[in-house]
Formats: structure tokens, sequence, C-alpha cells
């Protein structure tokens, strides 16, 4: 039986009062619209047009690892897998970009690497079984190392909580990073066009609202 971390009950608790001043700011937030809903224009009311404005997918370039070939990029989130592909020889990673970013067959990549079609399917094929060797034993070892949970999901070290409330700018990007699902959750809502159709989308005015709330919380009251 695996012992349970000194921090444990301090982290769970840390999870709990961040997903619980959310959850309050984000109530404030749609009482404050609710109130507002006689004076302005609300988000049912704007054409589609102007609500694509207002609500966006965040995609953060830095969240990546990217590996390029021949002018294309191959994009990684995950960092333990961007560490195996990395480990790969360049023209191993030039055959797999080219194959899984274009789609060319092996006889487009051998005519574009300068190499025949056979050599090509053989370095593929050695190279994905590389490849699946490594995350394999990444995989293994990452059950090895397996963080404590609260509710399923792994929780932040508290190295991170300790830095994030003594303001370290890092530290509080990371916990903004860690909740950004569950602030996206929150602010996710039916949205009407011009025509009467539903759309799902990120309220992103209320999302900025809700990413400072935790911010002014962590660091200054805490």
């Amino acid at each position: 039986m695996e012992a349970i971390p000194r921090d444990y009950g301090e982290r769970c608790q840390f999870d709990r009062y961040c997903k619980l001043v959310l959850y309050h700011e984000a109530l404030d937030y749609l009482r404050e619209m609710q109130r507002r809903r006689d004076r302005e224009t609300s988000f049912d009311a704007l054409p589609q047009a102007e609500m694509d404005k207002l609500c966006t997918e965040d995609h953060y370039p830095s969240d990546s690892y990217i590996f390029s070939s021949h002018g294309y990029d191959l994009l990684i989130d995950n960092e333990l897998v961007a560490d195996a592909f990395s480990s790969l020889s360049k023209d191993a990673q030039s055959i797999l970009i080219l194959r899984c970013v274009l789609d060319m067959t092996d006889q487009e990549i051998a005519d574009l690497m300068g190499m025949s079609r056979s050599a090509v399917q053989r370095r593929r094929a050695k190279t994905l079984k590389e490849l699946r060797t490594k995350l394999l034993a990444i995989g293994g070892r990452l059950n090895r190392m397996k963080q404590p949970n609260y509710k399923g999901r792994e929780l932040l070290p508290y190295s991170v909580i300790e830095a994030a409330r003594a303001g370290e700018a890092d530290a509080v990007d990371r916990v903004l990073r860690y909740y950004d699902g569950y602030i996206n959750k929150l602010c996710t809502r039916k949205l009407y066009d011009e025509y009467g159709q539903p759309h799902v989308r990120v309220d992103e005015f209320m999302k900025h609202r809700l990413q400072i709330k935790p911010i002014h919380s962590i660091v200054i009251t805490t």
C-alpha cells in the first residue's frame, strides 16, 4: 500500500478552495449579467459575427514542442512524448513529420529526401517501433512515479502551491493553466444568433474575470 504524502491534505484543501472561489465568482458574474440585461445588449442579441469576436478557443504555442522538417511543423503537447520524439535521429523525425503532417506516401517521402521507397518504409517501421518502445518505458516510469490525485485528477505539487502563494509569476501561471478546463466549463454558455440558432461558446469576458479572481485570492489573501 502506497503511503499518502504528508502534504496531501493541504493540496486537496487548496484544490477545493480554488474551485470554490471560481464557482462563486462565476455565480456573481451571472447575477450581474442578469441585472444588466435590461440596460445593455445581451449576448443573446448579438449577431454571430460579434459573438465570434468575443468567444475564442485558447491556444498557447508555448504549450507545444515544435519539430520541423522541410518547412513543415509537428506540434507535440506532451513533454514526455516530445522527449521521446527528440531522441530520434533527424531523418527518422523527418519521415514521421512528413507522414503525419502531410500524409505523404513512402514514395513521396523518398523522392523528397533522396532515399529509396523501401529504405523509407524500413526506416519508418523501425522508427515507429522504437518510439513505441520509448513511450511504453515512459508509461512504466509514470506508473511507478504516479502523483497522488483528488477525485481522479493529479494534484498540483505542493512546491507550486507555495510558490504561487508567494506571488511567483510562473507558479501562478501554472495554477491558472491547471484550472483552465474548470474555468472553461464554468464559462461555457449557450448563446443564440439573430436566427435563433444556439451556439455553445466560452464567454471570454467571464473567463478573464475568473482568471483574475484566484490570483487575488491566492497571492493576497492566503
